[in-house]
């Protein structure tokens, strides 16, 4: 299935907010695909309080959209599974925001296809073997402030400790 919220179309506004070198790239649209995902992973959970197929409260639909007829919703206030069902009277800016946010993640994503992903350099140690240096953020699928757009629509429950 083709990414809902980022257009790889040649000279769309989306393609536009990537680098001329990303835009030609033969495999764009499953990079656009696949990072939608990972984006949208992010957001989905299964219902709070859901161990097997229970009722849903209705609460729930206010602040999350349902995928599918699964258990599982996605807390972003103003999506929908087909971009071209969104509400843009109630949400003018969410499909930018969410191309905003799968371009960067593309930016990023792309650039590890071509080295071990999280290496940011290695060396033949010689004797001693290979040395790598991992990036700072090796373990993250996202860059940093990856969701910096998209914060105004998160519906998630916050984190929150002692």
């Amino acid at each position: 299935m083709a990414a809902q919220y980022f257009d790889t179309t040649a000279g769309s506004d989306d393609m536009k907010r990537l680098p001329q070198a990303l835009q030609d790239a033969s495999d764009i649209a499953i990079w656009a695909e696949d990072a939608e995902a990972l984006v949208i992973k992010q957001y989905t959970k299964r219902a709070p309080g859901q161990l097997l197929d229970e009722p849903i409260p209705n609460a729930i639909n206010r602040v999350a959209t349902r995928i599918g007829s699964s258990n599982y919703y996605v807390f972003l206030r103003g999506y929908e599974e087909l971009a071209a069902d969104v509400d843009t009277t109630s949400f003018p800016y969410f499909k930018a925001d969410m191309a905003r946010t799968i371009a960067l993640a593309i930016r990023w994503y792309a650039p590890q296809l071509k080295r071990e992903l999280g290496v940011q350099s290695a060396t033949d140690g010689g004797e001693r073997g290979k040395s790598r240096t991992l990036t700072p953020d090796a373990e993250s699928a996202l860059p940093r402030r990856w969701d910096r757009w998209l914060l105004e629509y998160d519906t998630r429950e916050p984190l929150w400790g002692f």
